[in-house]
């Protein structure tokens, strides 16, 4: 394995934080309502943080087939919704990247979602960018076939107004792919740590942050 540079390290922990973070309050949401999830889904989820640390340990990887349950955001937070994230990351290319998709369910089987993007200089979306999905394209994994496939996949994509394409590091993405999730509904020990990995980074990227008021 190609060795990571100091300040990719320090990256790479970092997204690891901002990742465990999440899990805690989606894993338990998960949990409660497993019956139900399993009756309308056909994904395997991170059950324990533990698993998740795991696979967050190689500096290149991904979810593989698994999916990592995020709590619904306020507006959405009934017993029929589900959230779910899939990422990969990349740690030992020169500029590190990341992929992360984010799917809602709803009732009756509509499913929608965001992924954002790393730069792909061979396409037209050469910049860090958020565009729509109805499913996860990177793995096996489904919640059923949305019936939302009119959704266009390609355009438009949202160029994420964070600096220049080598300023963006996987941890601003996910801090990023939160806010656009939660906004102000960020729970205290999500915004704590985000506070606390952004400190001194990107003053653009705090800034997206609600305030401390809001986020409790």
């Amino acid at each position: 394995m190609t060795e990571t540079p100091n300040d990719s390290r320090e990256e790479l922990k970092a997204f690891r934080k901002l990742m465990v973070a999440l899990s805690h309050e989606g894993i338990k949401d998960w949990h409660d309502r497993a019956q139900y999830i399993m009756s309308v889904t056909n994904v395997s989820w991170f059950s324990s943080n533990k698993e998740l640390e795991q696979i967050l340990k190689a500096a290149k990887g991904n979810f593989d087939d698994r999916v990592l349950p995020l709590r619904p955001p306020t507006g959405l937070n009934n017993e029929k919704t589900i959230v779910g994230m899939w990422c990969s990351w990349d740690f030992e290319s020169e500029i590190p990247c990341c992929k992360i998709e984010i799917l809602i369910r709803r009732a009756k089987g509509h499913v929608y979602g965001f992924r954002v993007d790393p730069p792909d200089f061979r396409d037209k979306h050469c910049f860090w960018h958020v565009q729509f999905t109805h499913c996860f394209l990177e793995t096996e994994a489904r919640f059923p076939k949305s019936k939302a496939t009119w959704i266009d996949e390609s355009t438009p994509a949202f160029p994420i107004p964070l600096g220049d394409t080598a300023s963006i590091t996987p941890k601003d993405a996910t801090v990023y792919a939160v806010i656009s999730l939660y906004g102000a509904d960020i729970r205290a020990p999500i915004y704590d740590r985000i506070r606390q990995l952004t400190a001194g980074v990107h003053g653009s990227l705090k800034e997206l942050l609600p305030s401390p008021s809001q986020a409790n």
